[in-house]
């Protein structure tokens, strides 16, 4: 009897802000993942990265609010499994990957105890391998602070040391060492703009094991006290009154804040993504690459070691000032946060 084909699976993951959203966008318009299912884990309420992704196949499956790694652990299997039956039906188009995108908590060792414990999972498809991404610049310092990092860079067959083209090269060794320190057996590749080309990642199928994971018992399944909030921002505001006000925010909270993303409109120029991560000498404003009405919901999510409702009500006195015309601004703004 022949044997039965599976489905590789890669795990992308890496502490928040680390860029796994820019090489998996760049993966998937490569050949060799042109037949790939993308799934993309997000913390908050509001999703942002699988907006950023662009396949000419299927679109990306966004698991919302929380951890694949933890409550969203079942979610994820239920998926797997129903894009097998779609797959096997012929409902969906058929593909030959599954790359998954963790959210930048997870502690990728509980995911994978979780879909090992699934019988269908683990039959239809096979871990290919476990790509972690590193941050070049700060990488070393969040390994040091953050659980959640060390745990990525623990359970990864494949290492990616990301923005080497910002980071000097003391830095580009530090975080080599931070990444050896906690795994030995993982390979160790550079990222330029998330320029590592898709062969590397299809590789790892073929790859021999080199580590042995035992998550039997996962140690943890996020870092404690992590938690995220979403501040709706539904007029046009002032890039310029957005940047200053989040300036602030930042100095303000920067020992607790982890992360801000969004999408807001802005009276320049439409549609603008919104992103910051701890060392960033400032905001980052992009043009939003979709149109509005594919664009999630405009608002900034933030995620902290702190309390973020409270927080969220700090940014958005914060942003009172900032929506044109001062009129149409909401007398009381929205916020809704949840712990992770």
């Amino acid at each position: 009897m022949a044997a039965r084909s599976v489905i590789p699976v890669i795990i992308l993951t890496g502490f928040l802000g680390s860029g796994k959203t820019t090489l998996l966008a760049n993966w998937i318009r490569a050949p060799q993942f042109a037949q790939a299912m993308v799934i993309v884990n997000e913390l908050g309420e509001v999703g942002l990265d699988a907006h950023l992704m662009q396949t000419s196949s299927e679109m990306p499956v966004l698991l919302e609010n929380g951890c694949a790694c933890c409550t969203g652990a079942e979610d994820l299997n239920a998926t797997l499994e129903r894009l097998f039956w779609d797959r096997l039906q012929r409902r969906i188009a058929s593909f030959n990957w599954v790359l998954i995108e963790t959210s930048g908590a997870a502690d990728p060792g509980a995911m994978i105890a979780a879909m090992n414990a699934n019988p269908v999972v683990r039959e239809r498809y096979a871990l290919a391998g476990i790509v972690t991404v590193l941050d070049g610049l700060h990488g070393p310092t969040l390994a040091a602070q953050r659980s959640e990092c060390a745990a990525q860079i623990q359970h990864a067959d494949l290492i990616i040391i990301s923005r080497a083209d910002r980071a000097a090269q003391h830095d580009i060794e530090n975080a080599r060492m931070a990444a050896t320190a906690r795994n030995q057996f993982a390979g160790i590749a550079l990222s330029r703009d998330g320029d590592l080309p898709a062969q590397t990642i299809a590789d790892l199928a073929t790859a021999p094991v080199t580590q042995r994971r035992d998550v039997s018992s996962p140690r943890f399944a996020h870092g404690a006290g992590l938690a995220s909030a979403f501040v709706p921002l539904e007029t046009a505001i002032s890039a310029i009154a957005l940047e200053h006000a989040l300036s602030l925010f930042i100095a303000e909270y920067a020992d607790d804040l982890l992360r801000i993303k969004g999408v807001v409109a802005a009276i320049e120029d439409g549609l603008r993504i919104v992103q910051w991560i701890p060392g960033a000498p400032c905001v980052h404003l992009a043009p939003a690459p979709f149109a509005a009405a594919n664009a999630p919901r405009n608002g900034l999510t933030i995620i902290c070691a702190g309390q973020a409702h409270m927080q969220a009500k700090r940014l958005e006195v914060l942003l009172a000032g900032t929506a044109v015309p001062p009129q149409n601004l909401a007398e009381t703004p929205e916020v809704r946060s949840h712990a992770i």
